[in-house]
């Protein structure tokens, strides 16, 4: 993560120095996501599926918690401002285990840490 690091505060340092508000500039990071009820589910259906479990971008491969890990290390680390999650079970069928647990698991545990009670 340092190398996103490193990136996102030379985008942000260029977008200053040219005389812009940082605040106007979000910096989004897109993840290949397949999760499952567990790691070894999610491995498994990456082997059905004919993926490997490294590819061309950043891939996430596991379960729902360890995918609200990671998203929430991305921004505490300051990676990104944004995150764009990919589910890679989405593309031959309608119906994504990765999607559904993304809006029933992630989503919601992310507001939880994220959103203060009234």
């Amino acid at each position: 993560m340092r190398g996103g690091i490193r990136e996102r505060a030379q985008l942000r340092s260029e977008w200053s120095q040219a005389g812009r508000d940082p605040a106007g500039l979000i910096v989004a990071i897109e993840i290949d996501v397949l999760i499952d009820a567990s790691a070894a589910a999610a491995r498994a259906e990456l082997l059905r599926l004919g993926e490997s479990q490294s590819g061309d971008t950043l891939r996430y491969v596991g379960t729902a918690n360890g995918l609200t890990t990671l998203v929430l290390d991305v921004y505490v680390t300051e990676v990104a401002d944004a995150v764009i999650l990919r589910p890679i079970d989405s593309v031959n069928r309608n119906l994504s285990i990765s999607a559904a647990l993304i809006v029933d698991e992630v989503l919601p545990a992310l507001r939880r840490r994220y959103l203060k009670p009234a």
